[in-house]
Protein backbone atom coordinates (compact mmCIF):
# COMPACT_ATOMS: atom_id res chain seq x y z
CA UNK A 1 0.00 0.00 0.00
CA UNK A 2 1.42 3.37 -0.70
CA UNK A 3 1.09 6.50 1.11
CA UNK A 4 -2.09 7.59 -0.98
CA UNK A 5 -3.81 4.33 -0.45
CA UNK A 6 -2.59 4.23 3.37
CA UNK A 7 -4.33 8.05 3.73
CA UNK A 8 -7.44 7.33 1.81
CA UNK A 9 -7.73 4.27 4.08
CA UNK A 10 -6.91 6.27 7.79
CA UNK A 11 -9.15 8.68 6.18
CA UNK A 12 -12.39 6.37 6.38
CA UNK A 13 -11.08 4.17 9.31
CA UNK A 14 -10.91 7.58 11.34
CA UNK A 15 -14.40 9.35 9.88
CA UNK A 16 -16.21 5.94 10.61
CA UNK A 17 -14.59 6.03 14.28
CA UNK A 18 -15.56 10.11 14.37
CA UNK A 19 -19.56 9.38 13.69
CA UNK A 20 -19.47 6.66 16.11
CA UNK A 21 -18.55 9.14 18.11
CA UNK A 22 -21.05 11.68 17.09
CA UNK A 23 -23.37 9.27 16.98
CA UNK A 24 -23.08 8.23 20.73
CA UNK A 25 -23.40 11.77 21.35
CA UNK A 26 -26.10 12.64 20.34
CA UNK A 27 -27.96 9.45 21.38
CA UNK A 28 -27.19 10.86 24.99
CA UNK A 29 -28.10 14.70 24.25
CA UNK A 30 -31.17 13.25 22.94
CA UNK A 31 -31.71 10.34 25.94
CA UNK A 32 -31.85 14.19 28.59
CA UNK A 33 -34.02 16.38 26.39
CA UNK A 34 -37.65 16.87 26.74
CA UNK A 35 -39.70 15.92 23.63
CA UNK A 36 -42.16 19.13 22.79
CA UNK A 37 -45.62 18.42 21.23
CA UNK A 38 -44.40 19.80 17.44
CA UNK A 39 -41.25 17.42 17.31
CA UNK A 40 -38.48 19.73 18.86
CA UNK A 41 -36.51 19.47 22.16
CA UNK A 42 -35.89 21.14 24.88
CA UNK A 43 -31.99 20.82 26.62
CA UNK A 44 -32.49 21.05 30.52
CA UNK A 45 -30.96 24.00 31.57
CA UNK A 46 -28.13 22.51 33.41
CA UNK A 47 -27.26 20.60 30.65
CA UNK A 48 -27.39 23.90 28.67
CA UNK A 49 -25.15 25.70 31.59
CA UNK A 50 -22.56 22.80 31.61
CA UNK A 51 -22.09 22.19 27.86
CA UNK A 52 -21.52 26.05 27.40
CA UNK A 53 -18.89 25.94 30.22
CA UNK A 54 -17.35 23.05 28.10
CA UNK A 55 -17.51 24.21 24.68
CA UNK A 56 -15.70 27.40 25.96
CA UNK A 57 -13.11 26.10 27.95
CA UNK A 58 -9.65 24.95 26.88
CA UNK A 59 -9.14 21.28 27.23
CA UNK A 60 -6.68 21.84 30.14
CA UNK A 61 -9.40 23.83 31.72
CA UNK A 62 -11.34 20.92 32.27
CA UNK A 63 -11.83 18.62 35.09
CA UNK A 64 -10.18 15.62 35.91
CA UNK A 65 -13.56 13.64 34.55
CA UNK A 66 -14.27 15.77 31.73
CA UNK A 67 -10.88 15.23 30.34
CA UNK A 68 -10.75 11.45 31.20
CA UNK A 69 -14.09 11.17 28.89
CA UNK A 70 -12.03 13.21 26.44
CA UNK A 71 -9.09 10.96 26.66
CA UNK A 72 -11.72 7.72 26.02
CA UNK A 73 -12.70 9.32 22.92
CA UNK A 74 -9.01 9.95 21.47
CA UNK A 75 -7.93 6.07 22.62
CA UNK A 76 -10.78 5.15 19.55
CA UNK A 77 -9.08 7.02 17.50
CA UNK A 78 -5.64 6.05 18.46
CA UNK A 79 -6.74 2.17 18.09
CA UNK A 80 -7.25 2.70 13.81
CA UNK A 81 -3.80 4.58 14.08
CA UNK A 82 -1.90 2.37 16.29
CA UNK A 83 -0.58 -0.43 13.71
CA UNK A 84 0.74 2.93 11.50
CA UNK A 85 2.23 4.17 14.22
CA UNK A 86 3.65 0.84 14.92
CA UNK A 87 5.58 0.19 11.51
CA UNK A 88 7.06 4.10 11.75
CA UNK A 89 8.60 3.72 15.19
CA UNK A 90 9.74 -0.17 14.04
CA UNK A 91 10.93 1.97 10.50
CA UNK A 92 12.89 4.46 12.54
CA UNK A 93 14.19 1.58 14.40
CA UNK A 94 15.72 0.21 11.55
CA UNK A 95 16.77 3.35 9.56
CA UNK A 96 18.85 4.55 13.10
CA UNK A 97 20.37 0.83 12.78
CA UNK A 98 21.80 1.58 9.20
CA UNK A 99 22.92 4.91 10.47
CA UNK A 100 24.46 3.56 13.11
CA UNK A 101 25.68 0.04 11.42
CA UNK A 102 24.09 -1.92 13.43
CA UNK A 103 22.06 -3.55 10.11
CA UNK A 104 23.11 -3.65 6.65
CA UNK A 105 21.15 -1.91 4.03
CA UNK A 106 20.34 -5.28 3.10
CA UNK A 107 18.74 -5.90 5.92
CA UNK A 108 16.71 -2.83 5.91
CA UNK A 109 15.43 -3.69 2.52
CA UNK A 110 14.39 -7.09 3.32
CA UNK A 111 12.34 -5.88 6.37
CA UNK A 112 10.66 -3.37 3.80
CA UNK A 113 9.56 -6.73 1.76
CA UNK A 114 8.68 -8.71 4.68
CA UNK A 115 6.52 -5.93 6.02
CA UNK A 116 4.71 -4.99 2.20
CA UNK A 117 6.45 -1.61 2.50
Amino acid sequence: MDAKELSATLREEIADVQHGIWSHWMNYQFSVCQYNEDGSVTIPADKVERWMRQQGSPYSALTDKERESDRHQADKVLEVLQPTLRDLAALSDHIADLHTGHTTETNFWRWRVDNNR
